[in-house]
């Protein structure tokens, strides 16, 4: 039957116009229900109406209801579906549908059970042995090609094998035939699980005929309607009325169906008013022009008639904070995933740790939530989460790959308490592999556990309750194989990473839309963000098996196509009656630069001049609306009151000095507060870490080497590795991470490049004195004036050599940068002292010596390439500067002076982040 298209104009909002129609359709049926009180019946239950999205399904419900009642009328509303939902209307399924879940297992299994020659043409290392960890992603690729890209458009894998051996290659026609085989696994697989595939049954019903339908069908802006369905109507005799969202003028560019036409809309001019685009330079700046968008046209529109799109999904922190900022909230009306919520997040962290008990995912369990407020009874009520710094810290020092060998350290027992409770806790989910089916007692049973009788805020009860449903629909099969915990709770997983949890009602609430669904809503303030090359029209590159090239071919979504439907989009909201603001961003959250959209630029040529200006020139018109506030970082201000310390400092180690010289105020965090950076991305030993291990070595080589060994290469090269070895199992065991290992390996070949040196040392008649030493107290009192006592001095001397032939010393620091240090950098050509270590040195060998013969200082460099021995050249009047330049700060430290912070142009740690939010403090003093 031939389809009716009915173009409902410009002007109004699209769902208000669908509504008027479908109601003076109702007005052929109007009936009498009560005469003495004027009330009437529309009938439009003959009717059945296919709409784009469930939202709209509900809001169209919502019209009909309320204009009817303005009209003093009942309505018996229309069937309402959307176009996911239409082809099931036309046929009836010869067996029940497979879920997602089972789809995704039915491909899974289809993989495991395809020969490897096969499997080798779409993944060359490819196991089909492999678990589901190893097949789950190509499993998942080939389920979203089937649902999303190719049954859509009536196409089998062996069509597109077809084609590619007539117009592509040989090599692409041997991948499709190989997806061919594994379809063909995978269909069988659904059909002995008793199932069928959805695409299968509609493929099947219009090949056998068996669609029917018959009344009348309207389609409301069904613009991206498919081939499947167009195809499904066609063969079906009710009549169709297609409903198009603009007016007669655009009539070229529609099929019969109301589909939009690609090559119309790809050229397609938009006009568009110069105040409704705005760009902006970055993430805040973006947020900002969102917010004085609503500020300025506060007086126009209710919050409850703006509607917001944000389509760079890296913008969405900086809006949500802005909107708070600014007294309103974000509603998405998609909802919030369910993934996203807490039982889903401490379900895939136990699948992360059943599946590698390393310490990264181990403490990741411990610090989420409902893990670490359990009570770890053993050692005084603690709780799991009080042990993650512990962790942290043992991590730090013993860098395992698992726990194979157990804890080590002072935190020992506490953390094998810790492993032993959160093992009690997981209960079954650590035993043997099983059925799917077999897994879903202990799951329900671990959740239960955690959530069943705690009180929960309303948006986890709601998480709870849909994935203990989801538990039912995910894993009740049998046959299918045996299966570990991890892989049943990533299964669980991956099935509920497409469930949404339903937002919840609040007032001045911003409701957030998709891009696809705005032409549907019927707000009348309308603001979409991040309107940009890659985001609309949307670019989709490195697809494995379906390339821009192959997809024209084939006639599906491609980059035209989603021009054209963004341009189709586009110019039905610039047709409604609606506002609408378009704000496009300069710079990414990478500080990388961005492309405005190009349907921002299909208007005349001024506009789409003044846009790429704006892009060119931060400063041109229009780059933010006037009165948007951007944070400015110069003028920022850091006000904290700081505690000095309860007791004056009495000690000082030789390197805190080089820190104070740096910065007071970082000293001040580093040595009086003791304030730490603390994480758990431990991959390596960090460069102290490195460095300690290289001191150790040498000095344990010190105490054992003799004369014989001083004085050989080989014999030295033998020691040092025999220590390092020995070192390395006991300081960190056998299941040492990779990285660590390596490392080891370089530090080796430091010693190598040591030992030689330490040969041509000894033969030029330098022995070793001692290493890895302090001196005595009553040595290591620094004098500072006034009415203060003295500093003491914490020092431990790497190594002090003597040459009994010449009756001079040589004070020997060691040093492991990967290029050679000097010991002349400390010291300035202005005469300022950056590093006073070497000079307090000096001054404390000195005194426990008691000695007035000559004594050299020096680096010992034993960097990736050589060891290179550096001696300072300084003379004794350079010296006592640098022992005056401690006593100063000595005397600062002591009478509490740690400000200002002294400027940095780069970041080394997190308190420098922090101090570069500040461009002022004040001058020393109590506070900043």
């Amino acid at each position: 039957m031939p389809v009716q298209r009915e173009f409902l104009g410009c002007g109004g909002l699209f769902l208000e116009n669908v509504a008027d129609y479908l109601l003076n359709l109702g007005l052929l049926n109007l009936g009498p229900l009560n005469l003495d009180k004027h009330e009437f019946c529309i009938n439009l239950a003959q009717l059945t109406v296919i709409i784009p999205s469930a939202r709209s399904e509900r809001r169209l419900i919502e019209i009909l209801a309320s204009k009817a009642t303005e009209n003093n009328s009942a309505l018996i509303p229309p069937t309402v579906f959307t176009v996911g939902a239409l082809p099931e209307l036309l046929y009836t399924p010869q067996k029940p549908f497979a879920s997602t879940a089972e789809c995704r297992l039915a491909w899974i299994t289809a993989l495991r059970e395809t020969p490897r020659d096969v499997l080798s043409q779409l993944a060359p290392h490819l196991d089909p042995s492999a678990g589901v960890f190893g097949l789950s992603p190509l499993a998942d690729t080939l389920l979203r090609l089937w649902v999303s890209e190719l049954s859509p458009f009536r196409l089998r894998f062996s069509d597109v094998a077809s084609i590619c051996e007539q117009q592509i290659s040989d090599y692409e026609a041997k991948r499709w035939e190989a997806l061919e085989i594994v379809f063909s696994n995978y269909v069988k697989t659904l059909s002995g699980m008793g199932l069928s595939d959805r695409e299968c049954e509609r493929l099947s019903a219009l090949k056998e005929k068996r669609c029917s339908y018959n009344s009348p069908l309207i389609l409301a802006a069904c613009a991206d309607l498919r081939p499947m369905a167009t195809a499904m109507l066609t063969s079906v005799d009710a009549p169709v009325t297609a409903l198009i969202a603009l007016d007669q003028s655009y009539s070229d560019g529609f099929t019969e169906w109301g589909q939009y036409q690609p090559d119309y809309w790809s050229k397609a001019s938009l006009p568009l008013a110069e105040d409704s685009v705005l760009i902006a330079d970055g993430p805040s700046e973006q947020a900002g022009c969102v917010a004085e968008v609503l500020r300025q046209r506060a007086g126009h529109h209710s919050i409850e008639d703006v509607t917001l799109s944000c389509l760079d999904p890296n913008l969405s922190p900086f809006i949500n904070e802005r909107m708070e900022a600014e007294g309103y909230l974000l509603r998405d009306a998609q909802g919030k995933p369910l993934s996203e919520s807490l039982p889903a997040r401490l379900l895939e962290a136990i699948s992360d740790y059943i599946s590698a008990p390393t310490y990264q995912n181990f403490a990741a369990l411990l610090r989420h939530a409902d893990i670490g407020a359990v009570n770890l009874e053993e050692h005084e009520r603690l709780k799991l989460g009080d042990c993650v710094s512990l962790l942290d810290e043992h991590q730090g020092e013993y860098l395992q790959s698992n726990q194979s060998e157990g804890f080590r350290g002072k935190f020992a027992a506490v953390l094998a308490q810790a492993s032993l409770k959160l093992e009690s806790l997981l209960g079954e989910l650590l035993g043997q592999g099983r059925s799917l089916q077999d897994w879903k007692e202990p799951i329900h049973a671990f959740l239960t556990q955690c959530y069943g009788s705690k009180e929960l805020t309303p948006s986890n009860r709601e998480a709870y309750s849909s994935i203990s449903d989801a538990i039912e629909d995910a894993l009740s099969h049998e046959g299918l194989g045996i299966f570990t915990a991890s892989e049943a709770l990533y299964l669980l997983l991956r099935h509920i990473s497409g469930l949404r949890l339903p937002p919840d009602a609040i007032e001045q609430e911003v409701e957030l839309l998709g891009w696809l669904e705005l032409p549907l809503d019927d707000s009348s303030l309308l603001v979409v963000c991040g309107m940009n090359e890659g985001f609309v029209p949307e670019s989709i590159t490195g697809d494995m098996f379906l390339p821009n090239k192959l997809r024209q071919l084939l006639s599906i979504t491609s980059d035209e196509t989603r021009l054209a439907r963004d341009s189709y989009i586009a110019t039905v909201l610039n047709s409604s009656a609606r506002e609408t603001v378009y704000i496009a961003g300069r710079l990414n959250t990478s500080g990388d630069a961005l492309l405005p959209s190009r349907i921002l630029l299909r208007d005349e040529v001024s506009l789409a001049k003044r846009i790429l200006s704006a892009y060119r020139d931060p400063s041109a018109a229009f780059q933010i609306l006037p009165g948007t506030e951007v944070f400015d970082r110069d003028n920022s201000q850091l006000s904290t009151q700081i505690p000095m310390p309860a007791t004056p400092v009495e000690s000082l180690s030789v390197t805190a000095f080089r820190d104070y010289i740096s910065c007071p105020f970082r000293f001040y965090l580093k040595h009086i507060l003791r304030l730490e950076s603390e994480t758990d991305d431990v991959h390596e030993l960090e460069p102290a870490a490195f460095g300690i291990v290289i001191h150790e070595v040498l000095s344990q080589f010190a105490a054992k080497a003799d004369s014989d060994i001083l004085s050989n290469e080989s014999k030295i090269n033998a020691l040092l590795h025999d220590l390092l070895q020995r070192l390395r199992i006991k300081w960190y065991g056998s299941a040492v991470l990779p990285a660590v290992r390596i490392q080891f390996e370089q530090i080796e070949q430091r010693l190598k490049s040591f030992a030689r040196w330490q040969s041509e040392w000894t033969k030029q008649g330098w022995l070793i004195d001692r290493t890895e030493f302090s001196v005595g107290e009553k040595h290591a009192m620094l004098d500072i004036g006034g009415k203060e006592p003295a500093m003491k001095i914490k020092a431990r001397i790497d190594r002090l050599d003597f040459h009994p032939a010449s009756g001079k010393w040589m004070i020997i620091d060691y040093k492991t940068p990967e290029t050679s240090l000097l010991p002349k950098a400390a010291y300035t050509r202005d005469g300022d002292w950056l590093d006073v270590q070497l000079p307090l040195y000096e001054l404390l060998v000195r005194r426990e010596l008691e000695t007035s013969a000559e004594i050299g200082l020096s680096y010992l460099n034993l960097s990736a390439s050589s060891t290179d021995h550096a001696v300072a050249s300084w003379d004794s009047v350079i010296l006592e500067q640098g022992v005056e330049t401690a006593r100063e700060i000595a005397y600062y430290v002591r009478t509490n002076v740690f400000l200002p912070p002294s400027e940095r142009t780069k970041y080394s740690n997190d308190v420098d982040i922090l101090l570069e939010e500040r461009s002022h403090l004040p001058s020393p003093g109590r506070s900043v």
